[in-house]
């Protein structure tokens, strides 16, 4: 989920400005429904949707730590 979480910030989110990033596998699903994106979710079919990896970024947008908040169902 890390490598679809820091695709997805870099496609989506990095043009807005915060210090942290919350990608859900709820939003990961929206964006393969939606055409956008082909991430292959089938490994993390057993976790809640509401499971998250949390990108932390410094003032120049550079990720220097990540969060996981997994939750299996």
């Amino acid at each position: 989920m890390k490598e679809y979480a820091i695709d997805y910030y870099n496609k989506y989110m990095n043009s807005v400005s915060a210090n942290s990033y919350v990608v859900t596998l709820e939003l990961l699903e929206r964006a393969n429904n939606q055409g956008n994106s082909n991430y292959d979710l089938s490994k993390l079919e057993n976790y809640d949707k509401n499971s998250s990896v949390t990108l932390i970024v410094d003032e120049a947008k550079k990720i220097t730590d990540i969060r996981y908040d997994l939750k299996y169902t």
